[in-house]
């Protein structure tokens, strides 16, 4: 029969959900909030004596064994229930997948004023009943088990039992209602397969924002082991991806808040990587981050457009990092902004992995704005929060008080450091003579030579290094690639390139290899623009899609 759309109905309904028995295994199905209002039409209609003939009735080991899972448009959110009560039934099939894509900016369903259980509580809508089928009561004890807390444990099996009655055609409710209740049901799936997919080692992630709320509280909560069962522990690389940019406007930058991301993942064990192309940050919120509290190794920021500040303070995060690249420029700055780069500043940073790093890529000519030293430089500690300390009590509140003290708890190094050596003035970012471990270097010259005058040839240097090129660069170094180089542009570089290359072998015996003399090697800073007629680098479309595997 189908439920008629009074109130006397709906009170037949609360009854029933209060009075039948729940066949959950284990830990019973608690019942959701009931409506408290009946003043208002239910938006929808529930067709309860659908549920048992519409469900699935084959075995989980029918189910494709799968290497990636990818989470983004609407046939993909079809996928899931199936997937998800194989996964419970028989957690052995969910050891296949290392490899999950969550791009929920692709799905137009997508809403920046979402419905939640509670609102439609108030609106009358009905509130799911449990499913009477053990297989889909198994998935409701998993979710009961995983300790989400109250709220997020009734919001996530509110949208799995949505996902039910709609696949089996007992909701039929309006389409644009369809739409956004997936996006609903795809963040839900999205937090059971974190926690019962062991074996993920790599997220490819898409926009993660305030109202996308269950996935970012399991992200955070397992990251700082807050519960029970955390998930993602073997989650070595994460990759930040773009679905859709607002509107046409492919050639902007995407504002993103990087820290906030940073902090999904930092503390996991097995991080070894982060990576993310094409984001700017624009009046961010998030300023602070406790150092030396991550095992990430390799970090890439690529076309990008962040503040010296944040490049320092992603640069404090990890413990020893062995591989960085960064490129700035590429796109248009949101809100015609610009980015003003402190090559000391990244000096001082990069000291902080003189010992570990490996690989060095920094692309930064076109962020690379001269300001005088004395308006950044101080004669006592430099700070990593900076000087603001009314800001930094804010930003610290948007970071967490309980997870910004878990994790100076765990920081192995000082919140401070001390005033830059002579050999890092404002101009440049200073020697690498100290880093032993490095073998790959790509810079662009101004960063490591000092400040040209960028409008007009001669380009003359504004104050000299107090080192020459080759003095700077390490014994270990077998690659080398200088950005922006143009032979003959400024009389001071040709200098310094002829004296690296006559005395190469000599000086620099594991030096195999040196771009950017010959021919020019422009980079993102030098190919790109930042007008909004010119040219602009294109973003690689994302393919990836799901992957089957074959097993035994």
């Amino acid at each position: 029969m189908k439920w008629r759309t009074t109130p006397s109905a709906v009170l037949l309904h609360a009854a029933l959900v209060l009075l039948l028995p729940w066949p959950c295994l284990g830990h019973p199905a608690q019942p959701l909030d009931l409506p408290t209002s009946f003043g208002q039409p239910l938006q929808c209609a529930v067709q309860q004596d659908n549920i048992a003939t519409g469900l699935p009735t084959s075995s989980p080991l029918d189910i494709p064994a799968y290497q990636r899972i990818r989470i983004a448009t609407g046939a993909d959110f079809d996928r899931l229930m199936p997937l998800l009560r194989a996964y419970v039934q028989e957690p052995s099939l969910a050891a296949t997948v290392t490899e999950i894509i969550l791009d929920l900016d692709r799905w137009d369903g997508t809403t920046y004023a979402p419905s939640t259980p509670d609102q439609l509580t108030r609106e009358g809508v009905e509130l799911f009943t449990p499913v009477f089928d053990s297989a889909y009561s198994a998935i409701e004890n998993y979710i009961h088990n995983l300790e989400l807390g109250d709220e997020l444990t009734r919001d996530t099996l509110y949208w799995i039992r949505w996902k039910i009655y709609e696949q089996t055609g007992a909701w039929n409710g309006p389409a644009r209602l369809r739409d956004e209740y997936n996006s609903h049901f795809a963040e839900s799936a999205a937090v059971v397969l974190f926690s019962i997919c062991h074996n993920i080692s790599t997220l490819h992630i898409g926009y993660v924002g305030p109202y996308e709320r269950p996935i970012r509280e399991y992200l955070i909560k397992s990251n700082y082991g807050l519960l029970s069962q955390p998930g993602l522990q073997n989650l070595r690389n994460v990759v930040r991806i773009d679905g859709t940019v607002c509107g046409d406007m492919d050639n902007n930058f995407v504002v993103i808040e990087v820290l906030e991301y940073i902090q999904y993942f930092h503390r996991l064990p097995a991080i070894e990587s982060f990576a993310m192309d094409g984001v700017q940050e624009w009046e961010p919120e998030r300023t602070v981050f406790v150092p030396w509290t991550s095992n990430m190794k390799k970090i890439h920021i690529g076309h990008s457009a962040f503040y010296a500040h944040t490049f320092d303070t992603i640069l404090s995060i990890p413990k020893a990092l062995e591989e960085l690249e960064i490129s700035v420029g590429g796109l248009f700055f949101y809100h015609g902004d610009d980015v003003f780069f402190h090559p000391s500043r990244m000096g001082r940073a990069l000291e902080a992995h003189k010992k570990t790093l490996r690989v060095l890529d920094l692309d930064i000519d076109c962020g690379f704005q001269f300001i005088e030293p004395k308006l950044w430089e101080r004669d006592d500690l430099i700070n990593y929060w900076g000087y603001d300390w009314e800001w930094f009590n804010y930003s610290k509140s948007v970071y967490g008080d309980e997870y910004f003290q878990m994790d100076a708890d765990i920081s192995s190094g000082p919140v401070k450091v001390l005033k830059p050596n002579e050999d890092r003035p404002g101009t440049t970012i200073g020697s690498f003579h100290n880093f032993y471990s490095l073998t790959h270097l790509s810079i662009s010259i101004k960063a490591i030579l000092g400040y040209t005058d960028p409008w007009e040839p001669p380009y003359e240097l504004y104050r000299p290094p107090p080192s020459h090129l080759i003095d700077v660069l390490p014994l270990s170094l077998e690659y080398l690639c200088i950005y922006g180089y143009i032979l003959g542009a400024n009389p001071y570089f040709d200098y310094q390139i002829d004296e690296l290359m006559k005395h190469r072998a000599k000086r620099l015996p594991n030096l195999k290899e040196v771009l950017g003399v010959d021919v020019t090697v422009l980079g993102a800073s030098g190919t790109y623009s930042d007008w909004p007629d010119d040219v602009f680098w294109g973003r690689p479309v994302n393919r990836l899609d799901w992957r089957e595997i074959s097993v035994g």
